[in-house]
């Protein structure tokens, strides 16, 4: 038998040795991994005296499906679907979306289903030109009462501290081919000249708004506009299902300094304290060539009016679950030294997903938005849904008229009815450096030291979280897991807290 040459071993060798390196390193990584899966007790590196940010409020949308319920449905279900969302024994969100209609419903034609056209309070019969839309008399502000009864029992609950009136498209008369999408995709369909006239369109809509809400006797609650939704997607052609504008960075960054410049003008004018919200990207995705974020910040910051805005409100689609994204976000975002506001998110699938997987899959969204983004504020898509795609929070069945109501609402409500404004995040993170153990953990602490801790179990063993201090008494502690929703429970604090097998359990100390 020949003998390898000296060469020959020193190839063999150098080829060899990665893979036993390769092999070995595997089997750390694979021990180290399955070490955390099946350890049953994970300590918790809490500090109290750590503090994030401080947490403004959750939220969803009231758009499309709303305006059905509004229009066709009983005053019992209407009062359902918003108990389940805003109510004291529901989710008890704070944070109302309401969608400014461009009045769709209007044009015949339209490819979008009924539930995606919305009503516009302008009266389409009085256009002239775009100056129209400056005259008040032109408007008619009963149009729109399908989505004003539904916003009025949202209110009605005191729970509602904030409310965020947000524009898919111009009204369809500003734009460039008169419909609520543009003729071609990436087409920027509001014409520059139409700038001025779109800011009073949403103005004037947004005063009779804020003046509705006054007649019903609340006078506190904040109202942001955010006249742009999602600018960097393709918004037309003969694909378009929905009301959207598309805007190109520099095209959108000039229109926001007309709004800003119309909108303290309007505010001097008429005594009204409307603030300006920007700029509800379609994710906060960095290495995604469609979303451009890093060009529209760009443009952004060549103008005032991004100087004076507190925060910044981005979507979380086409993250999902992965930490990495949401890291190589946080870290650009830093240098701008503003808040983050996540304003929207679904689950970007057909069908419904009950599931408690998808629960717990929602779940680790929240909670990554809040501890890796340092999220001020959290909203979810639509409020309520009929079915046919991964959207809702509220289910109404078409046919049956009944609601239903699935793992998400119920994971979600672990963190929705017990964080509440004002409350300040925590240092509270599960010991797994390794990201293995399928287990992770918020915690906000609220003025009277109260601490709301969630940790979230994404595996089928149950687990034993060990949290060292002597600050605490009692503990109430709230649970949903397989078939078991919001279940309450009262201990006495000992340093330790079982979580059962894929849930999400809130746990309040004092």
């Amino acid at each position: 038998m020949k003998k390898l040459s000296d060469k020959s071993k020193r190839i063999v060798l150098m080829i060899i040795i990665p893979i036993i390196g390769i092999v070995l390193l595997s089997g750390a990584v694979f021990g180290i991994s399955y070490g955390y899966l099946n350890r049953s007790t994970i300590r918790l590196d809490y500090d109290p005296d750590e503090e994030f940010q401080t947490f403004y409020g959750f939220g969803t949308s009231s758009a499309w499906n709303t305006r059905i319920i509004g229009r066709d449905y009983s005053d019992e279900i209407k009062q359902s679907v918003t108990s389940y969302l805003y109510g004291d024994d529901g989710l008890k969100l704070s944070i109302y979306r309401y969608n400014l209609g461009a009045g769709s419903t209007e044009l015949e034609n339209l490819s979008y289903p009924e539930s995606n056209k919305t009503e516009s309070f302008f009266i389409a019969q009085n256009y002239v030109d775009s100056n129209s839309f400056l005259d008040v008399a032109n408007y008619d502000f009963s149009k729109d009462n399908d989505y004003l009864s539904m916003l009025e029992l949202a209110i009605k609950t005191n729970n509602i501290k904030k409310l965020v009136i947000f524009s898919n498209s111009p009204h369809y008369l500003l734009t460039k081919n008169h419909l609520t999408h543009a003729n071609n995709e990436h087409e920027n369909n509001l014409p520059e000249e139409n700038f001025e006239a779109f800011s009073e369109y949403v103005l004037i809509c947004s005063t009779y708004i804020d003046s509705f809400i006054k007649s019903l006797g609340y006078n506190d609650i904040e109202i942001y506009i955010s006249p742009v939704n999602e600018p960097q997607w393709k918004w037309g052609g003969d694909s378009a299902s929905q009301e959207g504008c598309h805007y190109d960075a520099d095209y959108l960054a000039k229109f926001y300094d007309v709004f800003y410049k119309t909108l303290n003008k309007y505010n001097a004018k008429n005594n009204t304290q409307f603030k300006m919200d920007i700029y509800e990207s379609g994710n906060y995705k960095l290495g995604l060539a469609s979303s451009k974020n890093k060009s529209y910040f760009k443009e952004f910051s060549k103008y005032k009016y991004f100087d004076t805005l507190d925060s910044i409100s981005m979507h979380s689609y086409a993250a999902d679950t992965d930490k990495s994204i949401r890291r190589a976000f946080a870290s650009y975002y830093k240098k701008y030294n503003k808040s983050f506001v996540m304003s929207e998110y679904c689950v970007m699938q057909p069908d419904v997903d009950t599931s408690i997987s998808m629960g717990i899959k929602s779940a680790k969204v929240i909670m990554q938005d809040l501890n890796i983004l340092n999220a001020t504020e959290w909203s979810w898509w639509l409020g309520v849904a009929m079915g046919g795609w991964e959207d809702g929070l509220v289910y109404v069945d078409k046919e049956t008229k009944d609601i239903n109501l699935y793992y998400r609402y119920y994971m979600y409500g672990q963190f929705m009815r017990y964080i509440e404004n004002g409350d300040v995040r925590i240092k509270a993170d599960i010991h797994d450096i390794y990201d293995f153990g399928g287990v992770d953990s918020v915690a906000f602490k609220k003025k009277d030291g109260t601490i709301v801790l969630i940790i979230l179990n994404d595996n089928n063993k149950q687990k034993t979280i060990e949290l060292k201090s002597r600050s605490y008494n009692t503990c109430h502690i709230v649970e949903t897991h397989e078939n078991n929703y919001w279940v309450e429970s009262d201990k006495t604090f000992d340093g330790e807290f079982v979580v059962k097998p894929n849930s999400v359990t809130t746990i309040i100390l004092k």
